[in-house]
């Protein structure tokens, strides 16, 4: 675990390992401290995007890697800095805050998977019974007015057919039989009951094809998933009771928590043995340059 903590918090592991047990014991803290923020964001930025955002696994992943080494690289900001200024621990603890609770509503987005998609479900569910709702009146007035086409034409071969009964029967022109006026109108009957013939097959045809007609309408409703609208969905959620309410901010604050764990070491943590020694080097170079500044600076005026 020490070398982990010397590579994530960029020590000299072979030079730790030397040291006594409080630099080891302090170094071990504070890469525990940063690992758990980092493991914690990747983990949540896995399943954001594979599982609410429905992305592939390798992108998924890439995603986590990304999130983690977002907050890896702030944290190890904050451990570089010789001493944590106020003004460092405001701007962290607002960083921490706001990183809690988009880690809470992403945790919440997993939490609530089941009921998002129930309510996604539910949401198209009604705009499909609204598209062929719509569909079925269009279809109505469609059939009939088929309907109306084929009684129309129907009405009109019945003319005709009466008419040439009369004609071949000596009723109309008075010439009974097949003659040159029974013949003109037996070829209008003839395109009159093809007519209504067409006209039946139509009917037909747009009757059998309701299902299919239907089906193809259906595929015009857009399965909406977006991140806007299961954030919005979620809002819903949380907002439908004072434990889910409960629940979220115990999370946020848990989220926070985490976050603070590397300000929290960083502030609490006293001085090991190693860094009194680099202190104490730091400040015997210090002096060192000083006196050699000085000498020098004498022997320039010895000169002139």
């Amino acid at each position: 675990m020490v070398r982990l903590s010397c590579f994530l918090i960029g020590e000299n592991f072979a030079l730790i390992r030397k040291k006594p047990f409080d630099v080891t014991n302090q170094i071990t803290r504070m890469g525990i401290a940063l690992l758990i923020p980092v493991l914690l964001w990747f983990w949540n930025g896995f399943f954001l995007a594979h599982t609410t955002l429905r992305k592939p696994i390798g992108l998924s992943i890439a995603t986590g890697i990304i999130c983690s080494l977002l907050v890896y690289l702030i944290d190890r900001l904050t451990l570089m800095a010789p001493k944590a200024s106020a003004w460092m621990k405001f701007v962290r603890l607002l960083l921490a805050m706001a990183i809690a609770v988009v880690g809470a509503i992403g945790a919440d987005l997993i939490i609530y998977e089941n009921d998002i998609h129930r309510k996604l479900g539910e949401m198209y569910e009604a705009k499909v019974d609204s598209v062929d709702h719509a569909f079925d009146r269009t279809d109505s007035v469609d059939r009939v007015r088929l309907t109306k086409i084929v009684t129309q034409k129907q009405v009109k071969r019945d003319s005709i057919q009466n008419l040439y009964f009369d004609e071949i029967q000596g009723r109309g022109s008075g010439r009974p039989g097949r003659a040159d006026i029974a013949k003109a109108i037996e070829v209008q009957l003839d395109t009159a009951r093809r007519e209504v013939q067409r006209a039946e097959w139509a009917k037909d045809d747009f009757i059998n094809s309701y299902d299919h007609r239907k089906a193809e309408n259906r595929k015009r409703v857009v399965t909406e998933n977006g991140l806007q609208l299961q954030l919005h969905l979620l809002h819903g959620l949380v907002a439908e009771s004072w434990f889910s309410l409960l629940f979220f901010g115990c999370l946020s604050l848990i989220f926070f928590a985490m976050e603070c764990t590397v300000l929290i070491a960083k502030s609490s943590l006293e001085k090991t043995s190693l860094e009194i020694e680099r202190e104490r080097a730091k400040e015997a170079d210090r002096r060192i340059n000083w006196t050699t500044s000085s000498t020098w600076a004498s022997t320039s005026k010895t000169s002139v």
